[in-house]
């Protein structure tokens, strides 16, 4: 079954790559305008190609979409239909010279985000109910009294700062369990490019 899956997706992820650049790819390209941002990230996430993202403090989630956020100059990511709120800087392609498409993935870097003070606590995001756009009130209202909530009312994520990695589900570096570490978050991107760049060429 896993070789079947592997036969499968690596090359949707090779065809989503193409169809993002047109057939044109280029070995490192970069986005800064929001609006590219959300385009591709939207891109990536409704395609047929799974991919997986790497979160700033561990673990990861599946993208599904992106859209531009209700909060100012952020954008809204839809991580298995967790809505997770960031303040983008660019978003990065890197694809390896002398490598298959299997280790090609986007770097999302993000700014600083302010808390919305609902907690006081040092973490490095905030897991919150947004009753209206832009108005947060504690997550243990949504386990324990969703009654008092208007239907509008959603659980979402606010990430502080930090960085995301977006692989093929199939990849080699999405089935190493060590690298759910956040390594890639802390490196920044020149530092986790060639960081991943000896096992790419190998």
């Amino acid at each position: 079954m896993k070789n079947e899956f592997l036969e499968q997706e690596l090359p949707l992820w090779e065809k989503m790559i193409k169809e993002i650049f047109e057939n044109s790819e280029p070995h490192n390209k970069e986005w800064n305008d929001i609006n590219q941002i959300v385009q591709i990230l939207n891109m990536i996430g409704a395609n047929d190609a799974h991919n997986h993202t790497f979160l700033p403090t561990g673990g990861g989630n599946d993208l599904h979409g992106c859209t531009i956020s209700n909060e100012e100059n952020c954008i809204e990511m839809n991580l298995d239909n967790i809505p997770t709120i960031v303040k983008p800087k660019r978003l990065v392609f890197t694809c390896y010279e002398s490598s298959s498409y299997e280790w090609a993935f986007f770097y999302l870097e993000i700014e600083e985000l302010k808390s919305s003070e609902v907690y006081n606590t040092n973490f490095e995001f905030e897991e919150l109910v947004e009753v209206r756009p832009k108005e947060y009130v504690d997550r243990s209202i949504w386990d324990y009294n969703r009654d008092s909530l208007p239907k509008s009312a959603r659980v979402v994520v606010r990430n502080f700062s930090g960085n995301f990695a977006i692989f093929s589900k199939a990849s080699t570096y999405n089935r190493i369990g060590e690298t759910y570490d956040a390594r890639h978050s802390g490196m920044g991107y020149e530092g986790f490019r060639e960081y991943v760049r000896p096992a790419a060429e190998n």
